[in-house]
């Protein structure tokens, strides 16, 4: 969304040393994050500075989520993508896909859209 409002001059792009300053500034900040969940808070951080810039609401808040995710990652990196989470906007569990992540060898747009062997849609 952010580069959509450039597009149609909602939004005007800093000069170009102010990008590369940030650019700098968010390169040597990465070289200081020594931890999994610190790398997650500091691009949650960016995405909302992202968010404030258009005015975008809701505010994103999707850090407890994505600290979660990468929780269970590290517990173990061969169940962490057969998790499901609750949607911070509508506040929904989302389903978890029928089959263990280990075993899903079906990464067609059909085979995504089955729920227990049957199609959510007619057509596709």
């Amino acid at each position: 969304l952010w580069m959509i409002n450039v597009i149609k001059g909602l939004l005007k792009v800093p000069a170009g040393r102010n990008c590369l300053r940030e650019i700098e500034t968010h390169l040597k900040t990465n070289e200081t994050l020594l931890t999994a969940l610190i790398i997650v808070k500091d691009q949650s951080t960016y995405m909302e500075s992202l968010s404030a810039d258009i005015g975008y609401e809701p505010k994103l808040g999707c850090l407890d989520i994505a600290a979660l995710w990468e929780t269970h990652k590290n517990e173990d990196i061969l169940t962490y993508r057969d998790k499901s989470f609750v949607s911070h906007f509508t506040g929904h569990q989302a389903p978890p896909h029928p089959l263990p992540w280990m075993e899903s060898f079906d990464d067609s747009l059909e085979g995504w859209l089955k729920v227990n062997g049957v199609a959510l849609l007619k057509e596709f």
